[in-house]
């Protein structure tokens, strides 16, 4: 792992049904991966040029955009890293 100003590295990973979804980005190469989160099998890897996270804001958008899906359950939406710039957060909740 390369890291910024040794901070270390930190990640959001996402439960969807029965696939594990970590997204690994930092200074080396970056990449997003999903398990079957019984047998943590590797299903898919998808490397990307983004250096450091740039989506933590991205499961707010979801919710905000989806709310009459969540309508009186208790939600948990993790944001972290440099997240995502506010124009495009704008265009993904519109």
């Amino acid at each position: 792992m390369q890291t910024k100003h040794g901070h270390g590295e930190g990640s959001s990973p996402a439960l969807f049904g029965e696939t594990l979804i970590i997204n690994w980005d930092h200074r080396g190469r970056s990449f997003v991966v999903a398990f079957d989160k019984r047998t943590g099998k590797q299903l898919w890897r998808v490397s990307r040029d983004e250096v450091t996270e740039g989506s933590g804001a991205l499961g707010i958008g979801g919710v905000l955009k989806r709310q009459e899906r969540f309508k009186g359950k208790k939600v948990v939406a993790v944001v972290c890293g440099r997240n995502i710039d506010l124009e495009v957060f704008k265009k993904i909740i519109a």
